[in-house]
């Protein structure tokens, strides 16, 4: 989630900066995160270009400077390690739904129907901005619903940065399960 600054040199096989005739393709900057934005196409000036990345996903990342009309050879960076960010926020899964760090929603699937009385699990993340888990971040975490006949859930901190937890609804109709950080330092979804 933090923006750092690449730039794009046209070279010769030496990797020596060419300055006459100073040639000035147009660049993209592709990244290998999925769920980035990846920047722009533009023309070099002067042989260089720098070109803004947000890389959004932790783990690692390669970066990728092609020339559009394919005159010049395309450069690919050394792997880069892309850190989590400070934990902000808790996510929620619930049956059905799994957890995709760097989309929009932190998400994928739907959750699915459950029967009353008996149990499911709903695990709790602590996460970045971008849905990164964040292993550092253990919180104490409550669970609630809308169902007034189910049992109080207990309070428990998180562990590596996610919990499980058990939930047994006892009512039939729409069930809304949300996780709370009960020192109220992360908001949830």
């Amino acid at each position: 989630g933090a923006l750092f600054t690449v730039t794009v040199n046209c070279v010769d096989e030496n990797w020596n900066k060419v300055s006459s005739p100073v040639p000035n393709p147009q660049v993209k900057v592709n990244t290998s995160d999925l769920y980035d934005t990846d920047p722009t196409a533009q023309y070099l000036s002067g042989g260089a270009r720098s070109f803004n990345v947000t890389l959004v996903t932790a783990g690692s990342a390669l970066l990728t400077a092609v020339d559009l009309a394919s005159t010049y050879t395309q450069s690919v960076s050394p792997t880069i390690t892309v850190n989590v960010n400070d934990p902000v926020k808790l996510q929620l899964i619930v049956p059905g739904e799994g957890a995709v760090a760097g989309t929009t929603t932190g998400k994928t699937g739907t959750a699915s129907g459950q029967t009353a009385g008996t149990a499911f699990t709903a695990t709790v993340n602590c996460v970045d901005a971008n849905w990164n888990k964040v292993i550092a971040a253990n919180p104490t975490v409550k669970i609630n619903t809308n169902d007034i006949y189910d049992s109080e859930h207990t309070d428990a901190a998180l562990s590596s940065g996610e919990g499980t937890f058990s939930v047994t609804p006892r009512t039939a109709g729409t069930l809304y399960v949300t996780a709370g950080d009960v020192a109220l330092t992360y908001t949830s979804n």
